[in-house]
């Protein structure tokens, strides 16, 4: 009987190791074969859809911001999908300095500007631009959404290499991004 219990205990260890006891996360980003990887923070006020897991990163940068990264990677795509989430809550900067450092994190004056157009709400700031940049030796095109609203900077990016075309999952995990 000890046994049996043992190799239960074993069976739903590796399971919940390897993931088969999570639920799937709602929704598929495009019609594709990637997963969604639903992110939904409580503490940032975001949620989002990655195409895969992301990787996480969290650091205080200048003037005592805390950035929060969430990054997803896919090599067959060689796409990459990524938020950034700019806390100034811990920073001494006003209303004010918050807009002017919006406003010089969206200055897209050194790249080839496609598209660009104001998302600005009542109570948030926002920019929607898709350029293009050189990125070792390839022309790259970014997908990218800015938004200030209260103490937090969101930028939701994908890009993707220009030669590859656009896939299903670029609009679709940049469109899932929402501030709760």
């Amino acid at each position: 009987m000890l046994n049996k219990i043992s190799i239960l205990i074993l069976i739903i260890s590796m399971c919940i190791l390897s993931g088969c006891m999570v639920p799937e996360p709602e929704g598929m980003i495009g019609e594709g074969p990637l997963k969604a990887t639903q992110i939904n923070s409580d503490e940032l006020k975001f949620t989002a859809a990655f195409p895969g897991e992301p990787d996480t990163l969290v650091e205080t940068v200048d003037f005592n911001i805390v950035q929060h990264y969430y990054n997803y990677f896919n090599y067959d795509l060689e796409s990459e999908f990524s938020v950034f989430v700019y806390d100034f809550s811990q920073t001494e900067l006003v209303q004010e300095q918050r807009e002017i450092f919006f406003g010089a994190f969206t200055n897209t004056s050194e790249y080839e500007v496609v598209e660009e157009k104001d998302i600005s709400t009542e109570d948030t700031l926002g920019k929607e631009v898709k350029y293009k940049f050189e990125y070792v030796g390839n022309t790259r095109v970014a997908y990218t959404k800015f938004f200030l609203k209260g103490d937090k900077m969101y930028q939701v990016i994908s890009t993707y290499k220009e030669s590859n075309g656009e896939n299903e999952y670029i609009a679709s995990f940049v469109n899932s991004f929402s501030i709760n």
